[in-house]
């Protein structure tokens, strides 16, 4: 039996789009496979030292470095963050992302099988 691990981590983060200036709350699900009692811990050390920490309270177009080039929208977002958590993550492996600005609106990305 395979148990997974969702952890929703929140920031803030703004963005710049046709001369107008966008603030969002997002919350970012990240789902792994629990390999042991500290992959809760590692999870969400992995998730915050390599991303959260870098893109809370920030412009991501302007100050954030792996977004300069990247028009964001929340797809564009997802594919920038997989692959950032895919490779900081080890050895826990991502399985799914989730990104929320609202409640209305959440869009997916994970693993196929």
């Amino acid at each position: 039996m395979k148990i997974l691990l969702t952890k929703i981590f929140y920031f803030s983060a703004s963005h710049s789009q046709a001369g107008k200036i966008f603030g969002h709350n997002y919350a970012l699900g990240v789902t792994t496979r629990v390999v042991d009692q500290d992959s809760e811990r590692l999870l969400e050390e992995k998730v915050n030292g390599s991303l959260i920490r870098r893109i809370h309270s920030r412009d991501l177009g302007l100050h954030v470095d792996f977004l300069k080039e990247v028009a964001i929208n929340d797809q564009n977002l997802l594919e920038v963050f997989w692959k950032i958590l895919e490779r900081d993550m080890r050895p826990l492996i991502l399985l799914k992302l989730t990104l929320a600005k609202d409640e209305r609106t959440q869009v997916a990305m994970e693993q196929m099988p």
